[in-house]
């Protein structure tokens, strides 16, 4: 093709254009789904998330975990509209994971049109990096360089992988140091790695040049409330919602408004890797010391186990059984719950018995395996491993009633069902055919965002599927 001089320069310039407008097209959020709202006999209204009969209860997702209500309490439920929520919960007997992830991963940098992929933006990128005349940072190529790195880091953020969503963030960031919503995204990622004081940071600054930017108001809650600060959370998403209603947002501040009522007067203990919160009326300081002392000794032999440190200090709470209740919401069968937090229920014990310590290995599973899993570990993964880590095992009667139920539900297909003898015997069963190290590696490809069919296949040689087949077939003998 040729063309006058002045003309090509028009072109790629309403080129260059094209590309920096879809790299920073946003997706609104917020789509619809339906959420239950149970109506119980007596009057009470519990929303909820999905529910389903299990024998004779009724199960509900809700604030982080399961709540259970017997079916002859229950008059209805009905379906409401509601955001889509962007945590990930399992239910638990007892503690209940989340998939631990800063809720605040809006806008996603993409491209509603498709004019944009992975493989043009490097190109791109490549393409104006060989240009020659670098140019200051914040000139118009610095500023498309910025644009492609912030959607390069959306698709690592959507991936799970934010370590290399940090890295992209912050080329992003070289080019156009002001690109707010790179800074913001880059906030996200550092929370999902843990990493508090630098994403406090970086939303204190964005605050500083616009006081009225409602999400890195978000954001900042986001690093207090998982810093131990629910008051201080509370104060920034309210000034966030005057400013940008969200239902999600508003249903973690009500959650946020009941952990800082629950905890008001709470003592502190800090150690090396845990901080712990206790009610000094349900616990002593010198049990708060011995419950330190487990957690440190559990920490080392996990971190051995797992090969892996997890980043920061592991904030710990212990509260009394209706506290506990009111806090998280959670019914009374629930011992204890990791949110990002780990949070126990110990009602007034004077010193720590093998039941509690259960609960804190438990716990503290789940927190090694969030943490290298990136939040991407199945339930039935994070359930088995954890049960086993306590020292639970599959009795003869247990393995007898796994078989039959696996005939009943049909094979591998329904073995994907989740319960959770079936996840502490299908950990049992990858542990009697492979190795930790099979275990630590399976942990790095979810990590990477794969799901948990290719994940399998990539580290045994077998899928899911597959997996399940040889588990099944594990019973009969």
């Amino acid at each position: 093709m040729t063309c006058r001089r002045h003309s090509c320069r028009n072109a790629a310039s309403r080129a260059s254009r094209v590309w920096a407008a879809s790299a920073l097209a946003v997706l609104a959020a917020g789509a619809s789904i339906f959420a239950d709202v149970v109506h119980l006999k007596g009057g009470r209204i519990v929303e909820a998330g999905e529910c389903r009969r299990e024998g004779q209860e009724i199960r509900c997702s809700r604030a982080g975990g399961v709540i259970g209500f017997p079916f002859d309490q229950v008059e209805r439920i009905e379906k409401t509209a509601r955001a889509t929520p962007r945590h990930v919960v399992s239910p638990a007997p007892v503690s209940v994971p989340v998939e631990r992830r800063a809720a605040p991963l809006e806008p996603v940098l993409d491209t509603p049109s498709g004019e944009l992929t992975p493989s043009k933006a490097r190109a791109r990128i490549d393409e104006l990096s060989a240009a020659k005349g670098a140019g200051a940072p914040g000139d118009d190529r610095h500023k498309e360089l910025a644009a492609l790195y912030a959607y390069l880091g959306n698709t690592e953020m959507l991936a799970h992988n934010y370590d290399g969503a940090v890295a992209l963030y912050q080329d992003s960031l070289d080019n156009d140091p002001r690109l707010t919503v790179a800074r913001l995204n880059l906030c996200s990622a550092l929370l999902n790695l843990n990493r508090q004081p630098a994403a406090e940071e970086i939303a204190r600054a964005v605050l500083a040049e616009q006081p009225d930017n409602p999400r890195a108001m978000e954001m900042l809650g986001e690093a207090a409330l998982r810093s131990g600060r629910p008051d201080e959370a509370i104060e920034l998403w309210q000034k966030s919602l005057a400013l940008k209603p969200s239902d999600g947002l508003r249903a973690r501040l009500d959650r946020a408004r009941r952990l800082g009522q629950a905890e008001e007067g709470f003592r502190s203990s800090e150690g090396a890797r845990f901080s712990l919160k206790f009610d000094g009326e349900q616990a002593t300081p010198e049990l708060a010391e011995e419950i330190l002392g487990y957690l440190d000794a559990s920490y080392s032999e996990l971190s051995r186990r797992f090969s892996h440190y997890p980043e920061g200090v592991i904030r710990v709470t212990l509260y009394s059984r209706k506290a506990f209740q009111l806090a998280t919401e959670s019914p009374d069968w629930v011992g204890g719950l990791f949110d990002g937090q780990m949070r126990v229920p110990i009602g007034g014990l004077s010193r720590l018995t093998p039941a509690v310590k259960r609960v804190l290995i438990h716990e503290l599973t789940h927190c090694f395996v969030a943490s290298r899993s990136r939040g991407n570990a199945p339930r039935w993964l994070q359930e088995g491993i954890a049960q086993v880590v306590e020292g639970r095992a599959t009795t003869a009667a247990g393995r007898e009633a796994l078989r039959q139920a696996y005939e009943v539900l049909g094979g591998p297909k329904g073995a994907m069902e989740f319960s959770y003898p079936r996840a502490l015997s299908q950990m049992e069963f990858f542990f009697d055919t492979w190795s930790d190290s099979h275990f630590n590696d399976l942990l790095d490809q979810l990590a990477r965002g794969i799901d948990i069919e290719d994940a399998m296949r990539a580290v045994t040689g077998v899928s899911y599927t597959e997996f399940l087949k040889a588990w099944g077939a594990s019973l009969e003998r």
